[in-house]
């Protein structure tokens, strides 16, 4: 792909998560994971989708509103094979699990998040 494409693929990529971002301090609902579902199905065959948005989701979480950054998370974890930071992805998946009591799965999560750092002992 030229590096023409690429931009403006990336372009079209962040105008649309502008939109959808917009939409939601607008309207304050939960249509954006839905939105950001469809989005992702479109574009998760490019590396930096699922970088973008967990950070997206983490922004979200640490803005208040942990229920959809969660969802986007959940979203990332099912729909990318490889992201940059496991360490949040794992951490957060971790947290969710542990969260609505599905320890086990929780746990390996934790055993995952203790394999992606490199002091983990």
């Amino acid at each position: 792909m030229s590096s023409k494409n690429m931009d403006s693929l990336v372009n079209d990529f962040l105008n649309k998560i502008a939109e959808i971002k917009q939409e939601y301090n607008n309207n304050n609902n939960n249509a954006v994971t839905d939105k950001l579902l469809i989005l992702t199905k479109k574009y998760r065959d490019y590396a930096f989708v699922g970088d973008y948005l967990l950070n997206l989701a983490e922004e979200y979480i640490t803005n208040g509103d942990y229920k959809t950054g969660i969802s986007i998370i959940r979203i990332v974890n099912e729909y990318f094979n490889y992201v940059n930071n496991t360490t949040l992805l794992n951490l957060r998946m971790a947290e969710y699990y542990i969260e609505n009591n599905e320890r086990d799965k929780g746990i390996e999560y934790l055993i995952k998040l203790c394999s992606s750092v490199i002091n983990y002992e």
